[in-house]
This record gives C-alpha cells, sequence and structure tokens, in this order.
C-alpha cells in the first residue's frame, strides 16, 4: 500500500472517530434537554405554594366548621372581590387542625424545593452551554484526544457507540460476584485450591464450590478456613501432594499459622454439614482422616507463584 493510500485511510478512521464522538456529545446534550425539561416542571409545581398556602389559611379560619371525616370542602375565598368559592379536598382520617398543618407543611416543603431547582436549572443550563462549545470546537479542529477529555468530564462517554471489537460486559450473579472473592490456589498437580477468609466465604466454600468428593479440609478444634480441592473431573482421585498443600493452606489460614505438626481435618465435600440454627461457616463433619501438617513459608511461596503463573496464563 503506497503512502497516499496509508494518509487516506487514517482520515477516515479519524473521521469515524470524530463522527462518533460527536453523536455522543448530540446524545449527551439530548439528555440534558430531558434534565432540564423535567427541573423545570419541577419549578412549575413548587410555583403553586402560594395556593396551597392560602387553602391552609382558609382552613384555618373556617376550623369551627370542619370535622374530621370530611373528604372535600368548598370555602369562601376572603381575597376574591367576587365572593369566589374553592374547593378543597382534605384527608379524611385527619382532624381539621392536622389537615391544615399539611397544606401549610407542604407549602413550606416547595418554598425551600423552589430555591433548590432554581440553583439545578441554572447549573444544568451552564453545563449544556458548555457541551454545544465543546461540539463546536470538535468539529472545528477535530482534536480527537481532547474531545475524548470533554467527554469524560462531562460523563458522557457512556453515549459513545459500542466497540464492536471489545467483549459484552456480563452482569454476574451473586454466586458469581461471591465467587471472584474466594481466594484459590493452583496445585503442584493441577487442581485449583479454593479457600475462605469469612464465615460467609466459608459456608460458600463448603457448600457452593465444594460438591460430592471434592477433598474437604479444615484446622482441628480452632477457627480457620473451609478449603475445598476442586476435581477437574469425576472418579478424580486426588495426589497426596496435592492434598498436603491444601492442607498447608488451611492450617496458614487458621488460628494455628506458623504451627508445627498441627492437625488438620480431612474428608469430602458430601460428608460436611450445615448446623440448624447455628452461626454461619459453623457445620458438621463426618467421615474425617486427620493429616499432620507444619506450617512452610518456602512450601507456600511456592504455591503462590504457581498461581500468579497459572493466572497469566489464562489471561
Amino acid at each position: 500500500m503506497d503512502a497516499e493510500n496509508i494518509e487516506h485511510d487514517l482520515e477516515l478512521k479519524l473521521d469515524a472517530k470524530i463522527l462518533n464522538i460527536a453523536k455522543a456529545f448530540k446524545r449527551g446534550l439530548k439528555s440534558f434537554r430531558k434534565k432540564i425539561k423535567k427541573v423545570k416542571l419541577a419549578i412549575e409545581a413548587c410555583q403553586e405554594t402560594s395556593e396551597i398556602r392560602k387553602k391552609g389559611d382558609l382552613i384555618k379560619g373556617n376550623l369551627s366548621i370542619l370535622k374530621k371525616g370530611m373528604k372535600e370542602v368548598i370555602l369562601e375565598d376572603y381575597e376574591s372581590t367576587d365572593n369566589l368559592k374553592i374547593k378543597i379536598e382534605l384527608n379524611s382520617l385527619m382532624s381539621p387542625i392536622e389537615n391544615m398543618e399539611s397544606f401549610y407543611k407542604k407549602a413550606k416543603k416547595l418554598d425551600s424545593s423552589f430555591d433548590i431547582e432554581k440553583q439545578r436549572l441554572e447549573e444544568i443550563e451552564k453545563e449544556y452551554q458548555e457541551i454545544e462549545e465543546q461540539l463546536t470546537i470538535l468539529l472545528k479542529d477535530h482534536d480527537v484526544e481532547k474531545a475524548k477529555n470533554q467527554l469524560e468530564k462531562y460523563q458522557l462517554s457512556k453515549f459513545l457507540p459500542i466497540d464492536p471489537n471489545k467483549k459484552p460486559f456480563k452482569k454476574l450473579t451473586p454466586d458469581e460476584k461471591q465467587l471472584e472473592k474466594i481466594k484459590k490456589f493452583y496445585s503442584i498437580d493441577g487442581y485449583w485450591i479454593y479457600v475462605g477468609g469469612s464465615a460467609i466465604e466459608n459456608e460458600f466454600v463448603s457448600f457452593k464450590i465444594g460438591k460430592g468428593k471434592d477433598p474437604w479440609l479444615h484446622v482441628e478444634h480452632v477457627p480457620g478456613s473451609h478449603v475445598v480441592v476442586k476435581l477437574n473431573r469425576k472418579g478424580d482421585e486426588v495426589p497426596p501432594s496435592t492434598i498436603r498443600e491444601a492442607g498447608l493452606l488451611a492450617l496458614h489460614y487458621s488460628k494455628n499459622r506458623g504451627g508445627k505438626n498441627i492437625s488438620v481435618t480431612v474428608t469430602q465435600a458430601c460428608n460436611v454439614k450445615k448446623i440448624r440454627k447455628a452461626p454461619r461457616g459453623t457445620v458438621n463433619v463426618y467421615f474425617t482422616k486427620e493429616l499432620k501438617i507444619s506450617d512452610d513459608e518456602n512450601k507456600l511461596k511456592s504455591i503462590i507463584n504457581r498461581t500468579k503463573e497459572k493466572k497469566f496464563e489464562e489471561n
């Protein structure tokens, strides 16, 4: 491809970027117009304050003829020279005084809202004007990077077209979110070892991750992490070297961290049962074996480094 064609392609790509950014600005302006309309409607509602307060005043001046249970009342407008009547809807569950106070309270609330909404309208209209100016500058200067910065400033990047090469965002389920929080380590034999870090995480490891014949481990008689070795396939026989690494992790993430010749309970996930009405993470364990483990910083570093390498490969 010759230099002229390369330059032409670059111009086309640049034009496409500018076009997309301009569209984002225009979509942003449209959303701002909707905001402005909404705030103006709120201001109009606030301007009814005097009418609402007048109704409170009329109720106050006629308390003697009003009774609880009335749904509406028609009263003479004392400010009118034509003897106009005003129909006022009442809350039948309230007393006349409570209805009066309700109108005054609503009027006071609208008074304070009016100032807030008015200030908000000024701020939105100012931003709208600034965005219009930035769009004009973009179409004149074709400065893509500067325009992108302005999109970020006014939080308009969300209006950019979706990149077809970008992986679509997947909304995670609660279980998937919890799984992301769980610590996991890659064993010497190629098995993933999951380690809980709290009562909630322990429960998740034991009953959501751990299934069937997955090995389950926990240091005996002290608080600590529930640990599960996930089978790669049904019928796997997990090598003793992986079980010992899982035991080392169970020890390291327990109150006995740093201990020597510590007893670690080993069983299968299907033999771990919740205790009814007991605190989260409290379990009964059946058909157990005992494993003696000593904390070993060098072996632990080896597991951590191997895990980092594996995660890097997967990404």
